[in-house]
């Protein structure tokens, strides 16, 4: 009982000191918030201007008196049709031949216009007779009699025929036994010779390098 009597006393002092401390807390009114200030708008009154009136503007003198002098262009008549078309007529005749001539141009103009298959046939013929003409051409320059059994010095390959047989002529100009073969992958070979002799063939693409400033490769070549 002794024990008991001091837990309850404890008790009921700790129970009144949370009551002291919250129940004021509990029924005090809160604090009011200071109040935060309300955004102000303030409208500038306008800057008083000076409002002046101005005249309506006026055309100058000088385009009242252009327009003064303009002259309104009638349509010709029938009569003045018909005059002028007789006074052409009674010119001397010999523009008549220049107007005839334009008239053929213009008719073989206008033949030209309407039959476009006609013209596109005509430039592919030409074309076709220029194409025989060039191949004519670079197969009497460029073929050579086949070589024989022996060595000869390859200057290059190429792969547009035109420019092995520039190549070619080049080299004959300058004294050298150049010819050109044909080869596969559509390249077209450029040889100098045939020679005799591996020494032989070695002067030659010694002159090569040193007069043409070509490196050459001699090779062994056999009857075609």
């Amino acid at each position: 009982m002794k024990y008991g009597m001091r837990e309850r006393i404890s008790g009921a002092i700790i129970l009144v000191a949370l009551a002291v401390i919250f129940l004021p807390m509990l029924l005090d009114e809160p604090t009011p918030r200071s109040e935060r200030p309300e955004p102000v708008l303030t409208i500038e009154q306008p800057i008083p201007v000076d409002q002046r009136d101005v005249d309506s503007p006026e055309p100058p003198a000088n385009l009242e008196n252009d327009t003064g002098d303009d002259r309104v262009v009638e349509p010709a008549t029938g009569a003045q049709l018909g005059q002028s078309e007789a006074d052409a007529s009674s010119q001397p005749g010999g523009a008549q031949p220049e107007a005839s001539d334009d008239g053929e141009a213009s008719g073989e103009a206008e033949v030209a216009n309407d039959d476009p298959i006609a013209a596109i046939a005509e430039q592919s013929a030409s074309s076709e007779a220029q194409r025989d003409t060039g191949d004519n051409e670079a197969s009497s320059t460029s073929d050579s009699p086949a070589p024989q059994d022996g060595w000869a010095v390859q200057v290059g390959s190429f792969g547009q025929a035109d420019n092995a047989t520039r190549l070619v002529e080049k080299l004959s100009s300058q004294g050298f036994d150049a010819y050109q073969r044909p080869r596969e992958n559509d390249l077209t070979t450029v040889y100098v010779g045939p020679f005799g002799t591996s020494d032989e063939g070695e002067r030659v693409r010694t002159e090569l390098k040193e007069d043409a400033n070509i490196q050459g490769l001699l090779i062994r070549v056999q009857e075609e």
